[in-house]
């Protein structure tokens, strides 16, 4: 279409889980429901243990609501936030094998 003389996209009202990647080393479960009256499609991201996925956000939306785009919710906002990948979990110790410091402790 075209607003004030510009060219823009207009949201083609769908939500293809196909234009969702599937993380590096995993894979999406997508299903769909009806939230507030809305069509909606969420997408969460798994990884094979012991990995984790790497954004703190695993579940992706898409409905009216995103403008049919795949995106993550943060509180109340959403962003576009692209698939991360499966990683192994951090080591606690890393920071502390890092910086030079050895802790020890005992048990009695």
């Amino acid at each position: 279409g075209r607003w004030n003389g510009t060219n823009y996209c207009e949201p083609d009202q769908q939500c293809r889980r196909d234009d969702l990647a599937n993380p590096e080393n995993g894979q999406k479960i997508c299903y769909s429901a009806d939230t507030s009256g809305e069509d909606r499609e969420f997408c969460t991201m798994n990884c094979n243990p012991p990995q984790e996925y790497g954004h703190s956000v695993d579940t992706y939306e898409c409905g009216d609501h995103t403008n049919y785009l795949w995106m993550t919710r943060q509180g109340s906002l959403m962003w576009n936030t692209a698939v991360s990948r499966c990683q192994d979990p951090v080591d606690p110790f890393l920071s502390i094998l890092i910086s030079g410091l050895t802790i020890s402790s005992t048990t009695s």
